[in-house]
């Protein structure tokens, strides 16, 4: 049985290349993410996704796949905050400093 909780996944990639060029990819990525479901949060170091961890693992995958079919190297971080109880929420988290 898999974990259906929600969790935060902060997702940083960094294109080795010119950049123009590395702009362009991180804007191409961002839409990527942008056009599924799970909320997400575009900040100047990261985008943070609240998703499962499938659909998040999933994410990650198509995000690999799109730089590798530019066929340039590149280092994804990622960063997880994870419950195998309860959902983790970006809102509870930062609602307090809206």
């Amino acid at each position: 049985m898999s974990n259906t909780t929600l969790i935060n996944c902060g997702i940083q990639l960094i294109p080795i290349c010119e950049k123009e060029s590395s702009y362009k990819i991180i804007d191409q990525a961002i839409e990527l993410i942008k056009r599924k479901p799970h909320k997400s949060i575009v900040t100047p170091f990261e985008t943070v996704v609240e998703a499962s961890f499938e659909e998040v693992q999933q994410l990650i995958n198509e995000i690999n796949e799109f730089c590798n079919s530019k066929e340039i190297e590149f280092v994804m971080n990622l960063r997880l905050h994870c419950s195998a109880k309860e959902d983790i929420l970006m809102n509870e988290k930062t609602e307090k400093f809206n």
